[in-house]
């Protein structure tokens, strides 16, 4: 507006030139502000419509995936609680190479693993190499039953009759036989570590070679007889 004046005073126009330029001014610059404010509303719609356009092209590039539900079996849980055996011949479970013959007697190999024998009759009968861990054998008949290489780690045999039996390196680790006859029984290289033989018959001689760390002979008695 001043430089108006000043061009004004200059050629020394009238007022009424002073105030139509001062007009058609502010009619230029109202024009000139709405072309440029439609110039980035334009700019900025193209944009989005930029933006819009990528982002659909993106959804329709990106593959869909599906939420799909699938069923696992789960691993149903087994006891491992002792369960009683009978004399039928599906009772016992086998292993590979398990020589189970219930008429024979022949139990080589066989696996019976925390299973309740008490009272069982295994007289006369081969037991090489089975497998009896943590079984209760209470009162178990094993008169001149060979049992050799047997496992019969922590196993319970008090009151069990032994007389004869033949365990010639089996393995009778944390085993219960206090209170026993075992006399007339072979332990020759048996593994009695941590086993319990209080009160017990020994005779020393079937004890040759057995492995006897920590193994509880407290209270007994020395007795040998010919078998």
């Amino acid at each position: 507006m001043a430089l108006i004046k000043n061009v004004y005073k200059k050629f020394k126009l009238h007022d009424n030139y002073l105030y139509r330029i001062a007009a058609i001014a502010t009619i230029i610059g109202t024009i000139i502000g709405i072309i440029k404010y439609l110039k980035d509303d334009k700019i900025i719609i193209k944009d989005e419509k930029i933006i819009k356009h990528q982002k659909i092209s993106e959804e329709s590039e990106s593959p869909i995936f599906e939420k799909v539900s699938v069923d696992i079996d789960k691993p149903k849980k087994t006891s491992i609680e002792p369960k009683p055996i009978s004399n039928s011949v599906n009772s016992f479970k086998k292993i590979l190479d398990c020589s189970y013959s219930k008429d024979k007697k022949d139990y080589q190999r066989c696996s019976f693993r925390r299973r309740d024998f008490r009272g069982y009759n295994f007289e006369n009968a081969n037991l090489d190499e089975a497998d009896f861990y943590e079984g209760d054998m209470r009162r178990v008949n094993l008169k001149n039953a060979s049992i050799r290489k047997a496992n019969l780690s922590a196993v319970d045999l008090r009151g069990a009759n032994l007389e004869g039996a033949n365990f010639t390196e089996a393995i009778l680790q944390n085993a219960i036989l206090e209170d026993l006859d075992l006399s007339k029984t072979d332990l020759r290289w048996c593994n009695l570590k941590n086993a319990n033989l209080k009160r017990t018959k020994l005779c020393k001689k079937l004890l040759e070679g057995a492995i006897t760390e920590g193994y509880d002979i407290s209270g007994t008695i020395e007795y040998c007889t010919n078998r």
